[in-house]
């Protein structure tokens, strides 16, 4: 778990977990919308980069709501590449699901 903060206040939060041998996974990145587009998400984002690559890890790898194309264009621009796409009947929404290459 990770915060991000604009002096006191905490703005974004971000987790990661090991799914399995070099693998992991990114959850619930979020900016507060008031402190989007200066940065902050793009930081917490390299943190967790490090964090993986520190850890001897080799994908970071994550979830989203794949008909959101902002989200999906922002992660595809920090270097993401989208490897699947999957519809569930309890969900009214496409999942996305994109790897970065930890190298």
């Amino acid at each position: 778990m990770h915060g991000q903060y604009a002096g006191k206040s905490l703005i974004g939060y971000m987790s990661l977990s090991h799914v399995n041998d070099g693998i992991y996974e990114l959850h619930n990145l979020s900016v507060l919308p008031e402190f989007r587009h200066r940065g902050f998400g793009r930081s917490m984002l390299d943190f967790a980069k490090e964090v993986v690559l520190s850890l001897g890890g080799k994908t970071l790898n994550v979830a989203i709501i794949d008909e959101s194309n902002v989200l999906k264009a922002w992660y595809v621009s920090n270097g993401f590449k989208q490897i699947e796409k999957r519809k569930f009947d309890h969900l009214p929404f496409t999942s996305g699901y994109l790897d970065f290459s930890v190298k």
